[in-house]
């Protein structure tokens, strides 16, 4: 208030002031906030702990104060004025700002608070450490308020949002193995094979996208296309939905794949499809598939409004389109479905979870429709038909006819299951309405239990409901009296485990499972795996992602324009790049997708300025930079600010958030996961404290720096201005690696190839790349070099010439799991196989094949003319990655 006090408010009304801001001593002056998200600032922010003290957050004073029942006060934190320093030491010996607009204090007393000022969420512990734990920024906007959520997640409010921002959690376990699947594998070492872009730099169609549509009640997942639900048939086999391929497929027993339904093409125009086969009609987007005793299946197309049902014979028809919808007041209306899942009961009756209208239904087998629940007015009704329902994206059905589903909010997953007894009466099965998400309750009752965004469900032959838990990563099964347990998954969002206890493997977000008639579970996971849990042991049946994705174009059949950045994923060895502002995925059929991750296009949609760069981790976590920040994508939330929109420039120990960045053009991922920038201000390394390690402070802006980071603190730098490239130890020594120092090429002799690196003439180093084995390749002018780790150079890659002996530049994009070099020239993104094992002769052929030249002779010729023509070439263009276009020198 104006008054400016703490008080406390009794039971009876009666107000205590504890104490008022005379009381409270500061040698600072009255805060006069200017900046326009303070303008309403309170006096004071206060929270209270599980002993009675109220902590203050005082803007006033730039200080934290604890308040005892009986008025004593206590200074915890800005006795040394305003200011940013003391992060990993006694709190009474740090400086915050003025701008303390929130603070919280969780049940082991540790106490959070929001220093605004300092663009930082900040919390002292027990012993009275501080720390900077998490950026008090949530796209571009302050974060003003906190709260400690029941899993101890710290939750922020925005002028429009309640979003986390922070967490307790324990961090994620060890990376997976990198995965060895290479566009090139197996082919001869030198092979150059283009992977994106068709040679040129130039506009392209955006509209060429059209084709691939956005996903359909999925989970996204960095792009990849999505799997739906599905269902094992009466010969054992598995039918599987396939959304993004608007198809249903039917895996055999031996994992053998055909597709029974759909043409890959996705529908438009449906009144002419009864009767025709399914394999020549068009579906949109199959979400679900029930399967008959007698084989028929049962298919649900919210894309095309309608459930499908394929006979014995093969051929398809409507079996459900619309439905009578109820309403709490009044009388219902017929409405098209939308519909996401379909279920089959032991008696025939197909039931049917209408997400676009609210409710479930049943279709008996002579065709009467009933609603079963949803439609309703009350949350708290007791009988289904009277409940309010979201939307239905899961069904299972018991052999004793209880009905169980999972819904969603619009804004996301609603973390419980419900069901609908025979009788009509609803019922939390697992979950609450309440929950944020999450994972705990095992060996204990299920409505007790918190799950994070069910996808699917089944039942057991002995009454048991299974979960796919899929944010957890985890199957979960909640036996006849109710207790929930684990049964598949370790909660890492990754795949391992395969011939092993299945409580020991990870699942990469469950969002299909089905139960056999043996009582084996099918598992249908995000990375498009089906996986099987037999007896307690976990195999994997088939990986759908081998099958390619036909509706999305040939990524060398599409123009690139300015490829700003790229990478490839270690985890699945498939390629991520950024063109003229937008992100693709290439997968292993050389289709191209864009990235429809939610948190990037959340970024899109609310920051100043688009993202141009990325980089992957070794798990497969996507960081995307603009000029001025960087941000990790997790898989699932918004996007997680990391580094910049603080105040300061970048320095050795500051919190990576607290610093204002300023022309960022790289960041970079260590294979062991640390993440590395390059701005103007020099080469950092953001540790996992959020503090940042300073690698190379820049002394000129003429100075333009590429870095590989390598293991274990070990980075390699690109300085295009000394021509060379250093290598920057984890204590900061710096080792010249390759290159002279000399930028012009005078004779042949000056490559050096078959020589010490460091002897060579390396003319303007314009980016670095590095293998496990510490094996450097260098992007020169046109060409690829490579340093070996005894100090030897080779020129391993020729850059395409004109007539008049001007060459293309080239930018390096690592090294996949294979050893395989990837790289981009004159309009495309292509690999190199084996790049250590080049030699000259290999060197010489694979000029030939990326120059089209038809004989050895005129290849030899070429290299020749190539080393001399360098001696007074200059680049055609030069990529600058301050302006992240290509310029003429």
């Amino acid at each position: 208030s104006s008054d400016r006090f703490v008080g406390r408010l009794d039971t009876h009304g009666k107000v205590t002031t504890l104490v008022t801001a005379d009381d409270l001593p500061t040698d600072l002056p009255a805060s006069t906030p200017d900046d326009e998200h303070f303008d309403d600032e309170p006096a004071f922010a206060i929270a209270t702990d599980n002993a009675g003290n109220v902590v203050a957050a005082d803007s006033r004073a730039a200080s934290l104060w604890r308040i005892t029942p009986d008025g004593t006060v206590t200074r915890l934190v800005g006795a040394r004025g305003t200011g940013n320093s003391g992060h990993g030491g006694p709190a009474d010996q740090a400086q915050v700002s003025q701008h303390l607009t929130d603070v919280a204090v969780d049940d082991e007393g540790t106490i959070y608070f929001v220093d605004a000022g300092n663009s930082s969420i900040k919390r002292i512990d027990a012993d009275g450490t501080i720390t900077s734990i998490a950026p008090a920024i949530h796209l571009h906007r302050p974060v003003r308020n906190i709260a400690i959520g029941p899993d101890g997640d710290i939750l922020g409010s925005t002028h429009t949002q309640i979003v986390r921002v922070g967490t307790r959690r324990a961090q994620p376990g060890a990376a997976p193995q990198p995965s060895t699947w290479s566009p090139v594998a197996g082919a001869d070492t030198g092979t150059v094979r283009t992977v994106a872009g068709g040679g040129h730099q130039g506009s392209r169609d955006d509209e060429t996208f059209e084709s691939s549509p956005p996903p359909v009640d999925t989970i996204p997942e960095h792009g990849l296309a999505p799997i739906g639900k599905g269902a094992v048939g009466p010969d054992g086999s598995y039918y599987i939905a396939e959304p993004a391929r608007h198809v249903v497929s039917k895996i055999a027993p031996d994992g053998t794949r055909t597709v029974v339904a759909g043409t890959g093409n996705m529908g438009t125009e449906f009144s002419a499809a009864d009767g025709e086969p399914a394999r020549e009609t068009d579906l949109s987007a199959p979400s679900s598939v029930a399967v008959g005793d007698d084989g028929e299946l049962f298919i649900a197309d919210p894309g095309a409004q309608r459930v499908w049902r394929v006979g014995p014979d093969g051929t398809i028809g409507t079996y459900l389109k619309t439905v009578d919808v109820q309403a709490p007041a009044g009388k219902g209306e017929t409405t098209d479905i939308s519909p996401t899942d379909v279920e089959l009961d032991r008696h025939g009756q197909l039931y049917v979870a209408d997400a676009g209208n609210a409710h479930i239904v049943k279709v008996s087998p002579a065709g009467k429709v009933t609603t079963v629940a949803g439609g309703g007015g009350s949350y708290a009704a007791r009988l289904a038909r009277q409940a309010i329902v979201e939307q239905p994206t899961a069904l299972a059905v018991a052999d004793d006819g209880t009905v169980y589903f999972a819904e969603r909010w619009s804004s996301g997953p609603l973390h419980a299951v419900r069901g609908v007894r025979p009788d009509g009466r609803i019922f939390t099965v697992a979950g609450g309405f309440d929950d944020l998400g999450g994972y705990d309750g095992d060996g204990g009752q299920a409505p007790s239990a918190r799950l994070n965004a069910p996808a699917d469900l089944a039942v057991g032959p002995d009454g048991t409901l299974y979960i796919a838990d899929s944010k957890n990563n985890r199957v979960r099964a909640v036996d006849r009296s109710g207790r929930i347990s684990t049964v598949a998954g370790t909660g890492e969002r990754t795949t391992s485990g395969d011939k092993g206890p299945a409580t020991a493997a990870a699942l990469h977000e469950p969002i299909t499972v089905d139960v056999g008639s043996d009582g084996a579970l099918v598992v249908g996971t995000s990375d498009r795996r089906i996986r099987v849990i037999d007896d307690g042991t976990i195999s994997t049946l088939i990986d759908l992602r081998e099958a390619g994705d036909q509706q999305a174009p040939r990524a060398t059949d599409v123009q690139l324009n300015v490829v700003s950045s790229a990478a490839v994923d270690p985890t699945t060895g498939e390629l991520y790049f950024a063109d003229s502002g937008r992100f693709y995925r290439v997968d292993r059929a050389g289709r191209m997708h864009p990235v429809d991750s939610p948190a990037l296009l959340s970024l899109f949609d609310n920051t100043p300025r688009p993202p141009t760069m990325m980089a992957i981790g070794p798990d497969g976590t996507l960081f995307v930079a603009t000029d001025e920040a960087i941000w990790r994508l997790p898989d699932s939330g918004g996007p997680v600010l990391v580094a910049g929109y603080g105040a300061g420039r970048p320095e050795d120990g500051k919190i990576a958030w607290e610093t204002a960045l300023s022309q960022v053009y790289q960041v970079a991922v260590s294979p062991d996961g640390a993440l590395y920038f390059v701005d103007r201000w020099g080469v950092f390394r953001v540790n996992d404290d959020g503090r940042l390690t300073a690698i190379l402070d820049r002394s000129s802006q003429q100075h333009r720096f590429r870095i590989a980071p390598a293991a274990d603190g070990v980075v390699y730098v690109a300085d295009r201005a000394e021509h060379r490239v250093y290598r920057i130890g984890p204590d900061g020594k710096r080792t010249v690696v390759a290159g002279n120092g000399e930028g012009d090429v005078t004779t042949e002799d000056d490559y050096g190839d078959g020589g010490a690196a460091t002897d060579a003439v390396l003319p303007s180093p314009s980016d670095v790349a590095v293998a496990d084995d510490h094996t450097i390749y260098v992007a020169s002018f046109g060409d690829i070099r490579r340093i070996a780790p005894n100090g030897e150079i080779t020129t391993i890659h020729r850059g395409s010439s004109d007539s008049d002996g001007t060459v293309g530049p080239t930018q390096l994009w690592g090294v996949n799991g294979n050893g395989d070099l990837y790289f981009s020239q004159d309009g495309r993104i292509a690999v190199i196989a084996n790049p250590a094992g080049i030699g000259f002769w290999a060197d010489m052929l694979s000029t030939l094949a990326w120059a089209g030249a038809l004989g050895v002779l005129a290849g030899a010729g070429y290299l020749v003319f190539r080393h001399r023509a360098l001696a007074k070439a200059k680049p055609s263009s030069q990529y600058d990655p301050w302006s992240h276009s290509w310029s003429n020198p």
